[in-house]
């Protein structure tokens, strides 16, 4: 009696290592570098978003001292009454750089690396009559000191955000399958 067997072809198994390899590591394009991209998107969604919300007063960053307050520009357009002031969200620099839709905005960094994407704040765009970057100003808040109260600013992404890229991640592979005809 002859036992049952399969026989089975290495080249689109092949194909299909060799591409998410060199995706990984970054030195080729496809399915699996456009989802870790898609990732940056995603993620920069989630900062802004919680970024909305924190600078309402909405989690646990330290509320803006009175001082602070003072020095603000004047009152914005459409308010009536007493005055709210978003905490970081004085110019809007260190808010607009977390855009998900454009990669063109001051401050805004999202770099290709091996096994995923870089997100945060980066460049040489200063902030508005300062020689410190919008970068710098990130990191300064993102860290706190003696008399700068921390205000994280970029932080692990929720269960939401995860799962997002979890599904992208899922849909890259299986492009990158399809394509090595396995």
């Amino acid at each position: 009696m002859i036992a049952p067997y399969v026989t089975i072809q290495r080249r689109g198994f092949n194909r299909l290592m060799n591409a998410v390899r060199m995706q990984f590591a970054g030195t080729r394009t496809g399915a699996i570098r456009d989802g870790f991209r898609l990732w940056g998107r995603v993620y920069r969604s989630f900062a802004q978003r919680r970024f909305s919300i924190f600078s309402g007063g909405g989690g646990n960053w330290t509320p803006l001292a009175d001082s602070t307050k003072r020095g603000r520009r004047g009152p914005r357009k459409g308010h009536k009454g007493k005055r709210k002031f978003g905490i970081l969200y004085d110019t809007g620099l260190l808010f607009g750089a977390l855009s998900p839709s454009s990669l063109e905005v001051p401050g805004q960094l999202q770099q290709d690396i091996p096994r995923g994407i870089r997100v945060g704040y980066g460049g040489p765009h200063r902030h508005s009559g300062g020689s410190a970057t919008i970068a710098d100003i990130a990191v300064f808040h993102q860290s706190g000191n003696s008399n700068l109260p921390k205000r994280e600013i970029i932080t692990s992404p929720d269960i939401v955000t995860i799962r997002r890229m979890n599904g992208i991640v899922v849909r890259a592979l299986k492009n990158e399958i399809r394509k090595s005809q396995i």
